[in-house]
């Protein structure tokens, strides 16, 4: 998930896009949205149809995430030194991820190995060490391994790509943006490379997708290839939303601001996500989404018309601005509400299991309140340390 503003390119660009801060918080709430899996064995028809066919697809969004990510590190780049642009990226990103880990790992020694948080690895094995290295580290979404790459905080694993993209970004974007005319082959050159790379990393994803849907093959692995994957997530998706920064300028479709194209994008981007949930190929796991992705950062990139103006409201900027710690921290809201209600009574936990969605709506307001919580503190804690 992208964290952080959109400065003004050494070109003069826009400061910020305020639409985008906006379907960065739906999309988190998609992602939200789709980890109520309880939802789908409720009493009630309407949660389980709701959950099906609305809600379960929204674990594709992480693609919009990844793209958003490539195309920012173009839109905002400077020419600044490596330790600084990565010192600036690990402080939004490293604090929370760190607290989040530690939390799981507290949680884990609890309850004396959680199948919910470490995969029933035995506290204190080679396998539950080498598992909190990877979190340390961010590079559990590199180890083909479920018990791994779901480990102690399941949705970190999109960290582990991201923060790899941002160390090759620092080499490659300098010479995508460069300016002046001893730069300028250089610069054709790393934009004809990256085009490949992307394309050639799109075309082996979908090979990887077919291959496994014939082969029949289950398990981590299968969703290691088909979704986490993060050479996909990296040289493709991020690797496209750089190439859409590049040329965004260039399109018909970003310098209109009228409202059918930006409806038109939404409605696709809706579609694509109803259609996932109808097919159970792996082909719509991280592949076909990148398409109305695209689109949306297109329509949307004037940040003008009717339909922007809503995404520039206080609630959707709101939902915008806490999507990165509803993403860390949801996870703990929904696991923990049972378990809660079970230290209470007995009772209560059984209670608030079968009464799915009641669950569902005291989640989403906890969720939503700790994100804001988090925000918050975070932001006090970067600008005391900004004072010093």
């Amino acid at each position: 998930m992208e964290v952080g503003n959109m400065q003004t390119l050494p070109e003069g660009r826009r400061k910020y896009i305020m639409s985008y801060n906006a379907l960065r918080g739906f999309a988190a709430a998609g992602i939200f949205f789709s980890h109520m899996s309880y939802l789908g064995k409720s009493d009630m028809a309407f949660w389980r149809e709701l959950y099906r066919f609305f809600m379960s697809p929204g674990s594709y969004c992480s693609s919009f995430f990844y793209i958003l990510s490539g195309f920012l590190a173009v839109f905002t780049w400077k020419d600044i030194s490596f330790q600084k642009y990565m010192s600036g990226k690990m402080k939004k990103i490293y604090p929370l991820a760190l607290a989040v880990l530690l939390l799981a790992i507290g949680v884990d020694v609890v309850m004396g190995g959680s199948e919910t948080v470490s995969g029933s690895i035995s506290v204190g094995s080679r396998e539950w060490w080498f598992n909190i290295l990877m979190g340390i580290i961010m590079l559990k979404a590199f180890i083909p391994v479920e018990s791994t790459f779901y480990s102690f905080h399941g949705p970190s694993w999109y960290l582990s790509a991201l923060v790899v993209f941002y160390v090759l970004a620092w080499f490659i974007v300098p010479r995508l943006v460069g300016n002046g005319e001893q730069e300028r082959q250089e610069k054709n050159q790393t934009v004809i490379a990256v085009i490949y790379i992307c394309v050639c990393a799109y075309v082996m994803q979908a090979a990887l997708c077919f291959i496994v849907d014939l082969k029949c093959s289950g398990g981590g692995i299968r969703l290691w290839l088909t979704y986490v994957n993060p050479y996909f997530r990296i040289f493709g998706e991020c690797f496209l939303g750089m190439i859409v920064a590049l040329y965004a300028d260039k399109s018909r479709l970003a310098s209109s601001s009228g409202n059918l194209a930006k409806a038109a994008a939404v409605l696709f981007a809706l579609l694509a996500l109803l259609a996932s949930s109808r097919d159970s190929s792996s082909i719509w796991k991280a592949w076909i989404h990148s398409f109305p992705n695209v689109l949306l950062l297109l329509a949307f990139y004037n940040d003008k018309g009717k339909i922007a103006d809503i995404l520039h409201t206080k609630p959707c900027q709101f939902l915008g601005n806490i999507s990165f710690e509803l993403y860390m921290t949801h996870a703990f809201v929904y696991e923990g509400i049972p378990i809660a209600a079970g230290i209470l009574s007995s009772r209560w936990q059984g209670w608030i299991v079968s009464h799915a969605g009641t669950r569902f709506v005291i989640t989403m307001v906890l969720a939503v309140l700790f994100a804001w919580m988090v925000h918050m503190v975070l932001a006090m804690v970067g600008k005391k340390a900004a004072e010093f």
